[in-house]
């Protein structure tokens, strides 16, 4: 299908806005509903019946709508064909988030823009690469830090540049985290906090959801004070930042050299193979490629490389079998171009077939 025309965009971005807003409040406001929630409901009213459609009948039943059936579905002529809401833990997916943000905007998905422009400001003005490199993978590797934990970071030399963003990112854990037991638990496959769902837990993640019931890693008391990142920050720094986590393992195994974020994050990743030759890696978690392609900026030209990919986790390539062609025909021309799109085994299969790799 083509891409949604203005007004469809529009609905889509206000209803994942409201669901993103419910998500976040902790206790009922006055009035109940904020008046962005009142107004995407109201809107979604209104283009039912212009499409002669059933509409929901209240806030609640547009939630289970959104958790039940994509919008593509609605018979309102929209295509976007993720749900909104994780029928598990009622939460927003990553496609709602996706949607949530301001369009179009290339920066979007360095979160929280101010966080992270301040943070690569600061670390070029003091010529330390090493701090941001620091900075980005506690983010990734780290996504839920104890009281005591954040309180060590804060005094940590190797973030001294950065130490006061900190609290900024990373957030008190809120009751929606906490189990029946009063008590917190960390997901195996991401870091991040579960939410309980059904006697059990669940993990906001479609990294982790796509994989099948949550695991969980440890359990963390309430009285450690737990901090978790924001929503916004696990989605588009720790999801993908998970992607090149695992590039960098797996490259590194193969016996090439991998600088990760070189020149103060140009690109993700930059592989150097024994021939000299060069791959430049971004890494993208993207729910919706059609985002992605609007979003996407042209590859950054320094440090200099001979190839540059696209890599996006696999299961966005076999969950959605026209992902590809969807990203190519939203995506300006000039940029795909310079670029290859393709998944994390395909890539690291590719440099594995090269010349020399692994009998260095």
């Amino acid at each position: 299908m083509s891409d949604p025309v203005p007004l469809q965009r529009d609905l889509l971005h206000l209803l994942a806005s409201a669901f993103v807003d419910l998500s976040e409040r902790e206790a009922p406001g006055e009035p109940v509903y904020s008046l962005q929630v009142q107004r995407a409901y109201n809107l979604l009213v209104l283009a039912c019946l212009r499409a002669k459609v059933e509409p929901p009948a209240s806030v609640p039943a547009l939630v289970r709508l959104a958790a039940t059936a994509a919008p593509s579905e609605w018979g309102l002529g929209l295509d976007l064909s993720e749900l909104l809401i994780d029928p598990v833990t009622r939460t927003p997916t990553d496609a709602c988030r996706e949607w949530h943000l301001p369009y179009p905007d290339p920066l979007a998905e360095r979160h929280e823009n101010e966080i992270m422009l301040t943070a690569l400001t600061r670390c070029r003005e003091a010529e330390d690469p090493g701090a941001y490199v620091a900075f980005r993978r506690l983010l990734v590797e780290r996504p839920v830090l104890t009281g005591a934990e954040l309180d060590d970071l804060l005094g940590d030399f190797e973030l001294f540049l950065l130490a006061d963003l900190l609290p900024s990112v990373y957030l008190p854990a809120t009751a929606a985290h906490r189990g029946p037991s009063g008590d917190f638990a960390i997901c195996a496959g991401c870091g991040c906090l579960l939410r309980p769902a059904a006697g059990g837990w669940a993990c906001e993640l479609d990294r982790c959801r796509d994989r099948g019931a949550a695991r969980v890693g440890s359990a963390l008391s309430a009285a450690r004070r737990p901090h978790q990142l924001t929503a916004p920050m696990r989605l588009f720094i720790t999801g993908p930042g998970l992607v090149e986590i695992d590039l960098e393992r797996l490259l590194t195994g193969l016996g090439l050299t991998v600088e990760m974020w070189p020149a103060f994050d140009a690109y993700d990743v930059r592989v150097t193979f024994p021939d000299g030759t060069v791959w430049a890696i971004d890494a993208k978690d993207r729910a919706d490629a059609r985002l992605l392609a609007r979003t996407l900026p042209p590859p950054v030209r320094l440090p200099a490389w001979n190839r540059f990919f696209l890599v996006v986790p696999d299961r966005r390539l076999t969950g959605r079998i026209d992902y590809r062609e969807r990203f190519r025909r939203h995506c300006r021309p000039e940029v795909a171009a310079e670029l290859t799109m393709c998944g994390v085994t395909e890539l690291v299969a590719s440099a594995a077939a090269r010349p020399a790799v692994g009998h260095a």
